[in-house]
């Protein structure tokens, strides 16, 4: 009804399901057709005058507010927003005493609602500003109304102080305003002088910080401003307080500004400091943990020779370290204080701690529109009845829920625990999504070639995604996803089972059919030859807090066809073949393996997307073997190993990255391109394109030009360190050192004058979903007079 829908009817069932012991509420709303504004009446009472003086307000109310409402749809949320400009608006106008009342006739019949409003307008008084020019005189105005309706009874001499409290606040020491009131008038006389202009800064009691160093860090934002206006006066004052509170000087006391005026008609600023003693802590001590004396934030205590200042700041690092400590052990009411004490002259900082009792997880209520079998949703929880509490294992929680993709909602809420109880009941509030989904896409991309694209051309591309979620109300789901583009096409069908058979492992089975055309090389206009990859497979799949582990086991057939059968296509797809190193034989030839993927991903890092600290570490194989006798020599087993770690500098991040790839199989001409390792792009070594670092191969095309193709190898050895530094609270820069060898035959090719490296930097923009990432990186040398010295890359996430 606030939205206009007078007409609305509504109506509830419940059906109760047996299974699951809830009961589902079906809600059914019927809004019918939205009201419009059809007729709008005004009438003005007032205290004293003839109506013909209020006539001009009137018309004017009319013109401003109420013509716009004339068929408009209804909106209370609307109608309140001009109520309020309306008294706004006649302020301004010297009636600061209003009051408005909305009468609203509704015509449900023909679906309009007629407004009467009455606007009663008391004692008129009115604002005039003499003199001003650094304030105009709405501003002036806006002081004035501070008062609210009261201020229409205020004598002009106090408005004129605050009148004046605002120039003294811009920096006008001298201002001067004189009220002056006349029946149903104010008059403000101001007369403004010159503005404050600073000319240079003193101090008083400063010894313990040089005055260089308090200029710049305080006081430097002022000097260059000029104009000594209160609020950076105070913001001046802030810092200079902030820096001595850092220090350890815990009685400093800064006298308000004093200002002398100079001949010229400028003024110095004198800053008047009693500083007090400084308080230092020479020892940090934690009574009956002094374990903890030597880890996180206490560490650095330790290795100091010196005592280091009494610092808040420290002080509440510290303590959010021992909460976040004492938490993970399961003591969630922790008390901890912090005192400060003396021992022969030297200063301790001890902090008292009582644990308290351990709380452990208690039982788990589910709640809500759920469908799915209470043991199944116990499953995927990652704590358990009487374990200690670890907020890591709710989170944890969360995102196995949410991997699921069946529910619209979820909430863990924790209930607040009796005295002297142990345990603490977890409520989990799941609402379900719609059973079906349907998405639809489209987009342009940009041309592709095997993994790698280019600015060279850019297509269409379309696609949609169709779900059934929880069709045998155990967490399944199924997807169907099929995307065309002009250069390739997918669809994939996926059926995921979670826990099967009752245990920790989700079931995958996923059928798909790939089809890429390939121009070949970069550029090309013309696909010279088609790769074809159809398989299915069924996967294995177990994932805790740290460890994602994962083994695939499937069926594929892959094909490379040529385009079409002229002889000049042929020509060149041999060609490339040959650039390449990939044997002919293999072209145009239905090629079936069986296939075995085990992974393991384990993840200690602190943030996925802006890790600060931690390791991520990848083991990967792939063992693909022909079932047809006339390829055997085409089996291949590939190794992956990738371990990934991050260390704090202060505010910087310094990542580093390790990746090794080996395929073992006789010949490396027998391996499909897109199973061979690859170095170069915006994930391996930035100052080469995408997979074209060496060893690479060359190319001419049927006019004579040169270009440069991916190879690959067999043997990959690849390492990424790279200095992440915070410049604003969105932006950061990065410098990045990225080397690699990569071979093609055998253990003996790897050598270091195959070495390729690449140094740069980068800026990252910061978002929700990952940063915005832009890399420049020059080569150590070129291999090629084809190449260039640098490459640049704009993209999505992290590079590691």
């Amino acid at each position: 009804k606030l939205d206009g829908y007078f007409n609305v009817k509504t109506k509830s069932s419940f059906i109760r399901n047996e299974q699951t012991k809830g009961v589902t509420v079906n809600f059914t709303i019927v809004h019918g057709k939205r009201f419009y504004i059809d007729r709008v009446h005004l009438k003005i009472e007032h205290d004293e005058g003839d109506d013909t003086d209020y006539d001009a307000v009137r018309m004017q109310l009319k013109k401003r507010f109420f013509r716009q409402f004339k068929r408009a749809k209804y909106s209370k949320k609307h109608l309140d927003e001009q109520a309020r400009a309306i008294k706004q608006f006649l302020a301004s106008h010297g009636f600061l005493h209003v009051s408005i009342d909305l009468n609203e006739e509704l015509f449900k019949d023909r679906g309009t609602v007629d407004l009467h409003w009455t606007i009663n307008l008391r004692k008129k008084r009115e604002f005039s500003f003499f003199g001003n020019h650094f304030f105009s005189s709405s501003e002036l105005l806006d002081q004035i109304f501070t008062f609210g309706r009261s201020a229409w009874i205020v004598p002009a001499t106090i408005l004129a102080q605050e009148i004046k409290e605002a120039y003294q606040r811009g920096g006008f020491w001298q201002a001067e305003v004189e009220g002056k009131d006349e029946q149903d008038r104010s008059f403000f006389t101001v007369t403004e002088g010159n503005r404050a202009q600073l000319a240079s800064i003193s101090f008083e009691g400063l010894h313990a910080f040089p005055e260089r160093q308090i200029t710049r860090r305080c006081f430097a934002k002022l000097k260059r401003k000029r104009y000594a206006d209160r609020a950076s006066v105070d913001a001046a004052y802030d810092l200079l307080t902030d820096l001595y509170l850092k220090k350890g000087y815990l009685d400093v006391k800064i006298e308000p500004p004093s200002w002398t005026l100079l001949d010229d008609g400028q003024y110095q600023l004198l800053v008047k400091i009693t500083e007090g003693a400084q308080q230092q802590i020479h020892q940090v001590s934690i009574p009956g943990y002094e374990s903890l004396e030597t880890q996180g934030p206490f560490a650095q205590c330790q290795q100091l020779k010196k005592a280091i200042p009494y610092d808040a700041a420290v002080i509440a690092e510290q303590k959010r370290w021992l909460t976040d400590h004492f938490t993970k052990q399961g003591y969630l009411y922790a008390a901890i204080k912090p005192e400060h004490r003396m021992s022969d002259e030297r200063s301790m900082l001890v902090w008292q701690i009582d644990p308290g009792e351990k709380i452990r997880f208690g039982k788990t209520i589910i709640q809500g529109t759920n469908l799915i079998a209470h043991d199944k949703i116990m499953a995927h929880l990652a704590y358990q009845e009487g374990e200690l509490w670890d907020q890591e294992k709710v989170r944890h929680s969360f995102l196995r829920l949410k991997e699921l993709q069946l529910f619209d909602s979820i909430l863990f809420a924790p209930l607040p625990k009796a005295d002297q109880e142990t345990e603490r009941t977890v409520l989990l509030k799941l609402h379900n999504d719609d059973p079906f989904e349907l998405r639809v896409r489209a987009g342009l991309e940009f041309q592709h070639i095997r993994q790698y694209q280019t600015f060279a051309g850019v297509a269409y591309k379309v696609g949609a995604t169709f779900m059934v979620k929880n069709p045998s109300n155990n967490g399944d789901l199924f997807r169907f996803d099929a995307d065309v583009a002009r250069s390739h096409r997918e669809v994939n069908f996926k059926y995921q089972y979670p826990r099967l058979f009752s245990t920790p492992l989700d079931g995958l089975l996923h059928t798909y059919a790939i089809k890429y055309e390939q121009p070949g090389y970069i550029g090309s206009k013309r696909n010279l030859y088609t790769l074809y990859q159809h398989g299915f497979l069924f996967g294995l799949r177990h994932k805790n807090q740290y460890i994602d582990a994962g083994l695939n086991l499937g069926f594929e057939v892959g094909r490379t066809t040529f385009n079409n059968d002229d002889l000049q296509t042929k020509r060149a797809a041999l060609q490339l073949a040959e650039a390449i190193n990939f044997d002919p034989r293999l072209l145009n030839q239905n090629i079936p393996y069986v296939f075995l993927e085990p992974t393991i991903l384990i993840d200690l890092l602190d943030n996925n997307l802006y890790p600060t600290s931690g390791t991520l570490s990848l083991i990967s194989f792939k063992g693909m073997f022909p079932t047809n006798e006339r390829f055997a020599d085409s089996y291949f087993v590939k190794l992956l190993l990738e371990h990934s770690w991050f260390v704090s500098i202060k505010r910087a991040v310094a990542a580093f990255r390790i990746r090794f790839g080996h395929i073992f199989h006789r010949d490396f001409s027998d391996i499909m391109p897109n199973e061979r390792f690859y170095l170069g792009g915006s994930h391996s070594i930035r100052s080469y394109e995408t997979d074209l670092a060496p060893p690479i191969g060359l190319f001419t095309d049927e006019e004579g030009k040169e270009h440069l193709v991916p190879r690959g190898g067999k043997t990959m050895l690849n390492f990424n360190a790279e200095l992440r530094l915070p410049v604003a609270r969105r932006m950061s820069v990065a410098f990045f050192q990225d080397v690699g060898i990569l071979c093609g035959e055998s253990f003996e090719d790897f050598c270091t004058n195959k070495l390729v490296a690449g140094t740069g930097f980068g800026i990252r923009y910061h978002t929700p979903i990952g940063p915005l990432r832009f890399d420049i990186g020059w080569k150590w040398k070129k291999c090629s007079s084809l190449e260039q010295s640098y490459n640049w890359v704009l993209t999505f996430g992290q590079a590691f």
